[in-house]
């Protein structure tokens, strides 16, 4: 029995699933309760964007393509059970795509032997949500290796960047486990979460690129919330304080209440002029690197700033549930409130109507829009509601869809590098 209250549970028929169609009703195998924090978020995002069929016009496309498989990501996340795992039962043989014939839905299985026998079961009757997610379990399990590093003390399978390299990365592992890692695949989840840590005269904090490695904690949140796995939210909660007050030391801007550092991107096609001037290299650090007056990039990005706050916020969660002190609680809370307001206070254009990319060393806003940075300052509860009605309003849409960033369309690389 895990830790997470009744309060924190939802049905999965309750808004905003139960006015999907047949064809996209996700059926689960033993799967009812969901947390409510999760479902309240989702709920967010669609009193502001509205229904596939009811959407503002231009945002329809982005609402029935990409923006509609995210939110069924989302569903796929929601419908986890959190107060027991399935009952043990002999694995069935593993056929990918055999269909259930008492429902006629798709019946498909995670098929990696790193997987938890039965820990999870899609079933489907759309074929091409079948052939995608298919598709997806070969993508991932395919960067399923063994790695031993950061606290693991023998090699485990991890879930390495992508294929072309050879190691877990901090940022990937994170959202990796956000977006279901941790559900289908919760002991590789663990062991990559585990895996990137660094342990410096005896205390535990989160490695990788600096900035945004605090994502960290928020991947180490979904994988509790999928499994109630209670002795890894134990090492969790420590890691996230440590590393909250490792960063706050070095990163914190006490004029702006701002965390300092990059946004989503470690290379320099995602940001504007005159981040582009590395020396021929694309590594955005480079930078500073190539800029001798520069000591260190002093941008203060939405989306980095975004998981500071929601690192705050799950690791107060975090002490709750191991019943720590409340002063502790109550300063990470005091924290994190003071954090959202100085997000919306720097990083808010209002004439615009939506968040700046980042605030630069000048304190001058970039008004670029990060798709990223909006999506989890909606998500994680920092823009409230009418924040995040002029956020889908005014937020730029391509062809193909909303972009992470559309900074680097405001510039072209230099034809010649000095």
């Amino acid at each position: 029995m895990t830790r997470v209250e009744e309060h924190d549970r939802l049905a999965i028929n309750a808004s905003p699933f139960s006015g999907w169609n047949q064809a996209e009703v996700v059926t689960h195998c033993g799967v009812e309760p969901v947390l409510t924090e999760i479902s309240r978020e989702i709920d967010v995002v669609l009193s502001t964007a509205g229904s596939a069929k009811v959407v503002p016009l231009q945002y329809r496309g982005i609402v029935e393509q990409t923006y509609h498989w995210r939110l069924f990501t989302f569903a796929l996340q929601l419908t986890v059970r959190l107060n027991q795992r399935p009952k043990a039962r002999e694995a069935p043989p593993i056929v990918p795509g055999r269909y259930a014939p008492e429902n006629g839905h798709q019946e498909i299985h995670a098929t990696d032997t790193h997987r938890e026998p039965n820990a999870f079961t899609l079933q489907i009757s759309d074929s091409n949500v079948a052939k995608a997610y298919k598709m997806a379990l070969t993508v991932v399990e395919g960067n399923i290796k063994l790695w031993q590093r950061g606290l693991l003390d023998t090699a485990k399978p991890v879930l390495i960047a992508g294929k072309g390299y050879t190691s877990p990365w901090t940022r990937d592992a994170s959202y990796n486990t956000f977006f279901c890692a941790g559900l289908i695949y919760p002991e590789v989840a663990k062991n990559t979460l585990l895996s990137v840590l660094v342990r410096e005269k005896n205390i535990i904090r989160i490695g990788g690129q600096y900035w945004d490695c605090i994502a960290w904690v928020t991947g180490a949140w979904a994988y509790y919330v999928y499994t109630g796995d209670e002795d890894f939210l134990d090492t969790a909660y420590s890691v996230s304080i440590n590393s909250l007050a490792y960063f706050r030391e070095r990163e914190f801007d006490r004029a702006t209440g701002l965390f300092c550092g990059p946004g989503w991107s470690d290379g320099i096609g995602g940001y504007p002029e005159p981040y582009n001037q590395t020396g021929g290299s694309s590594f955005i650090l480079d930078y500073s690197k190539h800029n001798a007056h520069i000591d260190k990039i002093r941008m203060k990005a939405l989306s980095t700033n975004c998981l500071y706050y929601n690192a705050l916020r799950k690791a107060a969660r975090m002490g709750e549930l191991l019943g720590r002190p409340a002063g502790e609680l109550t300063d990470l809370t005091k924290k994190a409130d003071a954090l959202r307001t100085a997000i919306n206070q720097h990083l808010w254009i209002d004439c615009a109507g939506h968040y700046a990319y980042f605030l630069d060393v000048d304190g001058q806003q970039d008004p670029s829009l990060e798709g990223l940075g909006h999506a989890q300052a909606i998500l994680f509860g920092i823009a409230d509601a009418d924040h995040a009605n002029r956020v889908f309003k005014n937020q730029y849409v391509s062809p193909y869809g909303i972009p992470l960033s559309n900074a680097a369309m405001a510039y072209s690389v230099p034809a010649t590098v000095a």
